[in-house]
């Protein structure tokens, strides 16, 4: 019976992607957009990455 469940789950699911790529084919699934990322900040001292707005440590 549990073995039952688990084949009708996952034909389900399968039939779900089929039809979501049915109807949105140009999405890509599992791909990322990166286009639109800027490229990261680097401190020009000491080329560090920089997160957030603070400043690199090596100027203090």
């Amino acid at each position: 019976m549990l073995v039952k469940i688990v084949t009708l789950f996952l034909v389900f699911m399968v039939v779900m992607g089929a039809v979501q790529r049915w109807i949105n084919p140009k999405r890509k699934i599992g791909k990322r957009d990166q286009t639109r990322l800027g490229r990261p900040r680097k401190c020009p001292e000491c080329g560090r990455f920089l997160i957030g707005t603070g400043t690199c440590t090596c100027k203090n």
